[in-house]
């Protein structure tokens, strides 16, 4: 039980790690319902990938659409040292 536990800290370290180099990208009002449109997908979809919890093509295409037509991408690294 053990070996499975220090499994699920070590894959939780790993996710968190990935988190860190991808900052969130913040877009005007509105803009999320317009991508969700765009993409056809839930504005869950598009509010995941923007703030970089899913890693896929698809979320790399939201976020570079995002980009496109506006949005800022923060710093990531620099927001989660501060909140530590």
């Amino acid at each position: 039980m053990h070996y499975l536990s220090n499994q699920k800290v070590a894959i939780k370290v790993q996710k968190n790690q990935i988190e860190m180099h991808m900052g969130e990208i913040l877009t005007k009002y509105g803009e999320r319902g317009k991508l969700a449109k765009l993409f056809n997908v839930s504005e869950v979809t598009v509010r995941n990938a923007l703030k970089g919890r899913t890693r896929s093509e698809l979320s790399d295409r939201i976020r570079k659409a995002a980009l496109e037509r506006g949005g800022s991408e923060t710093d990531s690294t620099k927001d989660k040292l501060e909140h530590q």
